[in-house]
């Protein structure tokens, strides 16, 4: 539809995945879409985006989580995504 999404790793507490829209091809960009706030440590993001043929957007992501029951430096690794729409 024209909008554009940056996504990233937020590597600051409390650790997790954003996004935020641009309408304007980045001119300005709108307020932190926060797809996941749940992660262990600062060592999470290199997020992928993808439109999907419904309107909505898949971001897939690494990402640990404080809840794991082992901990390496921070969570166990994991391959996740989220879908959303925008």
């Amino acid at each position: 539809d024209g909008r554009l999404l940056a996504s990233y790793g937020y590597r600051v507490k409390p650790y997790g995945i954003r996004a935020k829209l641009s309408e304007d091809d980045g001119q300005t960009w709108g307020p932190e879409l926060i797809l996941r706030a749940d992660a262990g440590s600062w060592d999470l993001g290199y997020p992928r985006a993808v439109n999907l043929d419904n309107g909505k957007v898949m971001v897939a992501y690494y990402i640990n989580r404080a809840d794991d029951e082992v901990q390496c430096n921070g969570g166990v690794r994991h391959i996740a995504g989220t879908v959303f729409r925008p």
